[in-house]
This record gives structure tokens, C-alpha cells and sequence, in this order.
């Protein structure tokens, strides 16, 4: 092999190396958002599902205090890493105590609003049920990735 070669390969490693990792960073940077992404989805599932138990049972699994129906004011809830329930903060809280909660990744906003649906005879009273969920915690809020999540729901809980 001879000098121009070997200076040509390492020239070509040279350029090639930090490229291949620029890619893997970025590739990494997708992966995390869209588990992001699916674990938002899923809190916000879970969400929706606690406060239809809160309205027909009166009591659900990690919320207390039960939810009025159609309206409740914003409630306030820390998720880890891995989607699960870690507490509930207390009203008026901006979620600033998050930051220094060990290992919680996501900040739940939960509200209920008055709604009527339908027409005359039909016409029902529904609650429009929001959730919105905001990654990463530590980070300040204007920084944080922001999902929304919308439901209607009829007495009882149930999707209208």
C-alpha cells in the first residue's frame, strides 16, 4: 500500500466516522421521542380510564378524592419513566416539584369541563375530559414536550 493510499483511507475514515455518528445520535434522539410519544398515549389512556372509574365506582385505583361530574378542576399527576403512577400533587401546584422528584419523566394535566351534546331530544350533558401530558418533568416548563388529549365522556364515564 503505498503513502497515498494509506492517506487517502484515513482521510476517508476521517470524514466517515463522525457522519456514522452524527446518524446514531439523531437515530437515538427519534427513538426516545416516539417512546415518548407511545407512553404519553398510553398515561393519557389510563387517565381517561380512572376518572370513568372514579365516575361510576367513586373510587379509582390512583386518584382519591373522586371527580365531580361533568366539571372538576385541574388535578396534577407525576409519571416515571415507564408510564406508572407515581403521586398525585396538591391543587394550585405547578408541577416545579416534579423537577426534584427522583425518577419521574412525565407531568399529567387532568381537567374536566361541562359540555352539552346532541339536539333537542337527544341533547346530553357530557364532560369534555383533558388530558395533557408534558416530557420531560426536570425541564422547565416552557421547554417540555406537550401532548394533548381529548375525550368525551358520558355519565358513567363512557365515550360519546
Amino acid at each position: 500500500m503505498t503513502l497515498m493510499e494509506t492517506v487517502l483511507a484515513v482521510a476517508v475514515v476521517g470524514l466517515a466516522v463522525p457522519v456514522m455518528l452524527a446518524a446514531m445520535g439523531a437515530s437515538l434522539a427519534e427513538s426516545r421521542a416516539a417512546e415518548e410519544d407511545t407512553r404519553a398515549a398510553m398515561m393519557a389512556r389510563a387517565v381517561f380510564d380512572e376518572v370513568a372509574l372514579l365516575w361510576s365506582a367513586g373510587e379509582g385505583v390512583f386518584l382519591t378524592g373522586g371527580a365531580s361530574w361533568p366539571e372538576f378542576g385541574e388535578r396534577t399527576l407525576l409519571f416515571d419513566r415507564k408510564g406508572g403512577f407515581v403521586r398525585e400533587l396538591p391543587e394550585g401546584s405547578d408541577g416545579a416539584e416534579a423537577v426534584a422528584e427522583e425518577g419521574v419523566r412525565f407531568v399529567v394535566r387532568l381537567r374536566g369541563d361541562r359540555q352539552v351534546g346532541g339536539e333537542g331530544v337527544q341533547a346530553r350533558e357530557l364532560s369534555r375530559v383533558t388530558v395533557a401530558v408534558e416530557a420531560p418533568a426536570g425541564a422547565p416548563a416552557k421547554a417540555r414536550r406537550r401532548y394533548r388529549f381529548v375525550k368525551l365522556a358520558a355519565r358513567g364515564g363512557r365515550g360519546a
